[in-house]
């Protein structure tokens, strides 16, 4: 690092240049420096972004804009520094004490960096980066990358450059205006910090910036964790977690030691992290350093260092040594199975690699990149043959070189496959179901076979049509999706699945599974074709609707006389094979028009049936005559009476529903009774239903009444 002073006309010290050393150069290329990186990401509008550090015996306090031109106007016009006590002896103040901390700070004038500057490379980055007439980052190669950024704007070089070096030397944070160190502080209070920009609102508007934080926040810096080494050929990976300690550590230094106690910190600057992107913190850091030889053993830990210039205590220490190559490749040349299904192996191996190795390993997996384990070990290093019989369907080979020290060397794997015409076995568990979208799950379990290749799905719109196949390839997967029509005219779909090994044997195929497709469409109508008036009532026959989907067909009634002519639903029925019912409950002199409609399970309904008008008995002349009722609110009660003029009578039925539901046997009444008392009342709306039976078993006409309750 080299700094130039030179006098001017007011015999004021001027820095001139500074001449950054390639290692600098890296950290400029992601813009690590930490005071960013440990501030908030905030960047919706210019503003202070304030840290804060506790000691035993002091606050530490650093800053910074969040933008170069920000930058520049705060170090031109300062800062107040504003603190507000809140809490004293853990207790809420009333009205928090205010103390100016500083009415106007800024950065130390030129002459007062000389001797910092000279003696710290980072103190001569920011006053430089504060006075300097030029900013120049250089280094050995001043192409590509490094070109670019030495054309960058200046601004953003001071900028980004002061903050970097900020970091590493918190006096020289304070000297620039960044940093404060309050020691007025007392345990049991707790604070609020305010560094206020001073620019003049006309010149930019910079929001303050402020953080609560007190003494008794204190910790000490904590212990790196999870480090590890990766040793290789005269090298060493080490990694560390980043992530964790992010908020607290920017960089770290590398420690080293050949006999575990004395430890030496590797040259260079510390390291930073390099991985972050799209504004994504990195999980891990890695660093990587040379090893002289391969049999010393090597000791390493790692300290941080935190954006107020203090490092942090060592990790634990991972030790290791590094790992010689063996340079020697063994090559299988010949893999035959004799009838007894014992397989014969042979390989190359260059001989001067005999003295090198211990011996060798046969391998084995049932896929061709990953999965091997040893079946064979303890070949002799001069051995380039050996048998093998315990194969299996699908097997991938490989010949492993064990080395006296380091990392073996393994072959190319070779297939072998003994003859097989065994076919899997028929998956089981095989299930499905078919969506309101029209998309087909089927499920099965996983076949037990090392040599599965896959699964073929077959399908048939129609039962007893052709299963044809889904797909030309093999199905690696037990789940498979398939589409289909939901306005088609088929209600059910069926699928069936066979197993395919890898010599393309086929188990037997599963059971045919039945899919029944969602109804969106109404089913048809059915169709009354005709009527009698018999003793009992009306006698109505239909054909039902010959869709597949409908579960149960429903009758209506609407009376063309009397005051309750809306169309009603008179009777459901679940049963396919129904397709005659006798409406009892018919008045004569009035006329009925009836329909029917077909209902599927999700409730889609039909079309109404053309409607058919019938009247009832109209030489009945015996009657119920009246039927009345009468409300007894206060008891909750409702009476019932009727008289009429029927003989031969032997018992009165009375017929109940509730709200719209279809009327059941309520009561059963001897004559001559002719009353009845309902005491089971709820509001809502009665309908009850009067008939007589007569000796020889018949019906009388029946007789309804509605209550409102």
């Amino acid at each position: 690092m080299r700094i130039q002073f030179k006098k001017d006309k007011l015999n004021m010290i001027t820095l001139k240049k500074i001449c950054f050393s390639r290692y600098l150069f890296l950290f400029i290329l992601h813009f690590s420096f930490s005071i960013l990186h440990s501030f908030s990401q905030d960047t919706t509008s210019i503003r202070i972004s304030v840290d804060a550090r506790i000691r035993e015996d002091a606050v530490l306090l650093r800053w910074g804009a969040t933008t170069p031109m920000a930058w520049q106007q705060t170090n031109r016009y300062g800062f107040r520094i504003e603190r507000y006590t809140v809490l004293r002896d853990r207790q809420v103040l009333p009205q928090p004490e205010k103390n100016i901390l500083a009415a106007e700070f800024k950065a130390q004038p030129v002459k007062d960096w000389e001797k910092i500057a000279t003696d710290d490379d980072h103190a001569a980055i920011i006053a430089q980066a504060l006075y300097g007439e030029e900013f120049e980052v250089t280094g050995g190669d001043v192409s590509g990358v490094a070109r670019i950024i030495n054309l960058s704007q200046q601004l953003e070089q001071r900028f980004a450059m002061s903050l970097y070096a900020a970091d590493r030397n918190f006096e020289a944070a304070c000297m620039a205006g960044w940093g404060w160190r309050d020691t007025e502080v007392k345990a049991g209070e707790k604070y609020l910090y305010r560094v206020i920009p001073l620019v003049p609102p006309d010149i930019m508007v910079i929001d303050t910036g402020y953080i609560y934080t007190g003494p008794d926040d204190y910790e000490p810096l904590p212990q790196p964790l999870d480090l590890a080494a990766v040793f290789g050929d005269h090298s060493v990976m080490l990694t560390w977690n980043y992530d964790m300690m992010n908020g607290v550590y920017n960089s770290y230094y590398v420690e080293k030691s050949t006999d575990g106690e004395r430890f030496e910190r590797l040259p260079g600057l510390p390291v930073s992290n390099l991985n972050n992107r799209s504004g994504k913190t990195a999980q891990r850091m890695f660093f990587s350093d040379s090893l002289s030889n391969n049999t010393q053993i090597y000791y390493y830990r790692i300290r941080g260092l935190d954006a107020f210039g203090e490092t942090g205590p060592s990790s634990e220490a991972v030790s290791g040594k590094g790992q010689t190559l063996l340079v020697y490749v063994p090559h299988i040349t010949r893999a035959v199975i004799d009838e007894q299904g014992v397989m014969e192996l042979e390989w190359e191996f260059d001989e001067r690699g005999n003295e090198l190795i211990s011996g060798f390993e046969l391998n084995r997996s049932v896929q061709a990149n990953n999965g091997f384990t040893v079946v064979q070990e303890n070949i002799l290093p001069v051995q380039r043959k050996t048998e093998f019989g315990d194969l299996l369907p699908v097997n991938y080979l490989t010949i492993s070189a064990i080395p006296k020290s380091g990392l073996p060397t393994v072959s190319f794997p070779v297939l072998v496959q003994p003859l097989d015409t065994v076919p899997p076995a028929v998956p089981l568990s095989f299930t499905g179901d078919i969506d309101t979208t029209g998309v087909v799950t089927l499920k099965w379990a996983v076949n037990k076979e090392p040599d599965m290749l896959g699964y073929k799905v077959y399908r048939a719109l129609r039962k007893g049509d052709e299963l044809l196949p889904l797909s030309d390839v093999a199905h690696t997967d037990t789940v498979y999706r398939d589409t289909v029509n939901l306005y088609n005219l088929n209600a059910h779909v069926y699928y069936t699945v066979v197993a395919v090994d890898m010599r393309y044997n086929q188990s037997p195929a599963t059971a045919l599974l039945e899919l029944a497709k969602p109804v969106l469409i109404p089913p048809s109508s059915p169709v009354i074709t005709g009527y009698r008036v018999t003793e009992e009532g009306v006698l109505l026959e239909w054909v039902n609707s010959p869709d597949e989907t409908v579960t149960e067909h429903r009758l209506y009634r609407q009376a063309k006389a009397g005051p309750d002519s809306s169309l009603v639903l008179l009777q459901r029925f679940t049963e396919n094979t129904v397709q005659t019912y006798t409406d009892i409950q018919t008045e004569p002199g009035i006329r009925y028009r009836y329909t029917l409609t077909a209902a599927t399970a999700n409730g889609l309904e039909s079309l109404p049936s053309p409607p058919l008008t019938a009247s009832g008995n109209r030489e009945s002349i015996q009657e119920i005559t009246r039927f009345e009722a009468s409300l007894d609110k206060k008891n909750k009660k409702i009476k019932l009476t009727w008289s009429d003029n029927l003989k031969e009578v032997k018992i009165y039925e009375l017929y109940k529903s509730a709200n719209g539901q279809l009327p059941t046997l309520w009561k059963t009444v001897s004559v001559p009774l002719k009353e009845q008392v309902d005491e089971d009342i709820r509001q809502g709306n009665y309908m009850y239903l009067l008939r007589a039976v007569y000796r020889n078993g018949k019906n009388s006409k029946s007789k309804s009444i509605t209550v409102k309750w």
